[in-house]
């Protein structure tokens, strides 16, 4: 069924079409995801013997294998890493991170506010 263009929802930030949360090829498929995740690979692998700070803000449980799965392996792969959470959720990290994640429940925007305030 053709839906006027005028319907359809857009951000306000920046005027491009919102779509419904599902698999398409604006989601894990485009040419834009693509060439993104290439440089966070390269970023990676260039320095993962490093000390690198993995911060997942915001993250869910929707999509564990985007972000959290590969943090995850990633935090217990590389010795001189460690992964900081913040989520409105309970969150928590696999055993064989402990000493090396923290787990922040808090609303990101006021967590970076008083980060900010306390630098």
């Amino acid at each position: 069924m053709p839906v006027l263009s005028e319907l359809i929802p857009r951000c306000p930030v920046c005027g491009w079409k919102m779509v419904p949360w599902v698999q398409d090829s604006t989601f894990l498929q485009g040419e834009a995801w693509k060439t993104a995740y290439r440089r966070y690979e390269n970023f990676v692998r260039k320095n993962q013997d490093k000390k690198l700070l993995l911060l997942e803000l915001g993250v869910g449980d929707m999509t564990p294998s985007v972000i959290k799965l590969p943090f995850w392996n990633m935090a217990d792969k590389f010795p001189e890493t460690f992964l900081v959470t913040v989520n409105l959720a309970k969150e928590s990290s696999p055993e064989q991170l402990k000493g090396r994640s923290l787990a922040v429940c808090e609303d990101l925007s006021l967590f970076l506010h008083e980060l900010k305030e306390n630098m």
